[in-house]
């Protein structure tokens, strides 16, 4: 099938109205979904670190499944690939003694280390991650079209840290 000139270009720049009546708010990123919700994260991942944030009034679980809990340093850097991250941010209870403890999961962010992925990202790319956010339900909150902000902001976490946020390790208390 030859495809007519006219028509071709009409449909590139249709597509390229399309794309800056988006927004420059948006970031590029994938079209498709390779981050799966992480159905049994609780059971199945490791628990990699625990903090409260008290401004919010929640506790922030970071979980990690096998691959990724097998990286317990940071010279052990950069994850291995098949490593899943689930960062579970739960509204917080206030226990007896005043601390905060894990009442009800409110969202899950979720990256994923695959070999060719990240790409979508452009720019922003992080080595080979990608991220989504899910409610507990399995609902996307950050659909993958939508994750080029997360990709951006895990930017600044560098590659030096294979552009994952420090807390986990001790010497990264607090970055």
């Amino acid at each position: 099938m030859k495809l007519c000139p006219r028509v071709v270009g009409f449909f590139i720049a249709s597509l390229a109205v399309a794309v800056l009546a988006a927004g420059s708010e948006d970031q590029p990123a994938p079209s498709f979904g390779h981050v799966a919700f992480p159905q049994g994260y609780r059971e199945k991942f490791e628990v990699l670190c625990s903090f409260e944030k008290a401004d919010k009034e929640q506790v922030v679980t970071v979980y990690g499944n096998d691959v990724a809990a097998s990286v317990k340093s940071v010279s052990q850097l950069p994850y291995p690939y098949g490593s899943v991250i689930v960062m579970e941010t739960s509204s917080a209870a206030t226990d007896s003694e005043g601390h905060y403890r894990q009442d009800k999961a409110l969202g899950l962010h979720v990256i994923k280390k695959q070999r060719g992925f990240g790409e979508g990202y452009q720019q922003n790319r992080t080595g080979e991650w990608e991220y989504v956010e899910y409610r507990p339900s399995g609902d996307y909150i950050t659909p993958p079209n939508k994750s080029g902000v997360c990709a951006q902001c895990h930017v600044k976490a560098g590659r030096e840290k294979d552009f994952v946020y420090g807390g986990r390790f001790h010497s990264d208390r607090g970055k």
